[in-house]
């Protein structure tokens, strides 16, 4: 008897002891310590018609969380403040992702994706898909949950592919094939037999973005034999910009780094036209008076193509003498045998 009493009591205190092992083994995650927040990185990537100049902007992200997840999706992973993330005009900048914690085991996914941006030149690669995956574990001795470095990141979804832990935006600007940075180029010429070739002309050249885009690198402005030609459009800006500048015969300015989509129009100053269709006595003796002509004077920026405008002044006229250059040489002949015909005249008179 007291040999089963024994057999007994080791029975219930062996099922007691397991039974406190399981109690701490299988213990509710909402009784566990939750997981610290954290955060991971992917990159973002630009790629520019000349390789090297990139826009200065803020990107926006849609990130969704799935409804599978361990809570049923309500566990958000974020970026910056309101999912938004600064670049400064690099060709890669890492993308810094916050994830909270989290109070249940198991794998959390999530998808981000880019919106479409306001930066005037740039295709925005809102089709490509990051697809996230984190893990979250008990530690060791199954007190607290824990999210490992080796368990939160781009989760790589078809293992016969390369792991999508990139998005790439593309930035285009005009140019030409040999000049990829030459975006416009204005040419002054003046003609006339009264034109001052050496005069300064005043051309206001206007660039203006599409609606909602904004320019977000800088465009550089030269050429010509005025100082004050080089200079440099600073960017962030949006709606239209104005730019002065000043050439005389034969003298170029150039535009470097339009964003494709920027409208342009050049335009002389009013203070160097006509008044009319041909130039008044006052306006022929004085300093001004042209008659103005352009060529392709506004446009589109376009990618692959540098745009050529022109601007031609001209100040020529003739006085009426009463004599026609065209017929001189025909009464400097006629008057010849005139000549010709009173001396032989004149011979014989004398011989007779």
């Amino acid at each position: 008897m007291k040999k089963t009493m024994k057999r007994i009591t080791a029975v219930l205190l062996a099922a007691v002891l397991a039974a406190g092992f399981n109690l701490t083994a299988f213990a509710a995650d909402s009784d566990l310590t939750p997981s610290a927040a954290g955060t991971f990185t992917f990159e973002k990537e630009y790629e520019s018609t000349d390789g090297e100049t990139f826009p200065t902007e803020t990107l926006e992200f849609d990130i969704t969380a799935d409804a599978n997840n361990p809570d049923g999706g309500t566990a958000l992973i974020t970026i910056g403040t309101g999912n938004k993330s600064d670049v400064t005009g690099a060709k890669t900048t890492n993308i810094v992702v916050n994830y909270p914690s989290f109070s249940k085991t198991g794998i959390y996914r999530y998808t981000i994706k880019e919106k479409t941006g306001t930066s005037q030149g740039v295709t925005y690669d809102t089709s490509k898909e990051i697809k996230v995956a984190i893990m979250v574990t008990y530690n060791s001795d199954h007190t607290a949950l824990v999210v490992e470095d080796g368990n939160v990141g781009v989760e790589k979804t078809d293992p016969d592919a390369e792991k999508e832990d990139s998005i790439t935006n593309t930035y285009e600007f005009g140019g030409n094939e040999e000049d990829k940075t030459k975006s416009l180029t204005v040419q002054k010429t003046v003609t006339g037999n009264l034109g001052d070739q050496d005069k300064l002309f005043t051309i206001k050249v206007t660039l203006t973005a599409e609606d909602g885009k904004s320019v977000n690198s800088d465009i550089a402005v030269s050429g010509g034999s005025d100082s004050g030609n080089t200079q440099t459009i600073a960017k962030g800006w949006t709606g239209s910009k104005e730019v002065t500048i000043k050439l005389k015969h034969n003298e170029t300015v150039r535009f470097d780094k339009i964003p494709v989509g920027v409208t342009y129009k050049v335009e002389e100053d009013a203070s160097h036209i006509a008044a009319g269709a041909v130039q008044t006595p006052e306006e022929l003796n004085g300093d001004e008076g042209y008659l103005v002509t352009y060529g392709n004077e506004t446009g589109t920026i376009t990618k692959g193509t540098t745009k050529e405008a022109t601007v031609t002044n001209d100040k020529s006229t003739t006085i009426n003498t009463g004599i026609s250059l065209d017929s001189l040489p025909y009464l400097l002949m006629l008057a010849a045998v005139a000549f010709g015909t009173f001396v032989i005249f004149r011979r014989r008179r004398v011989e007779e």
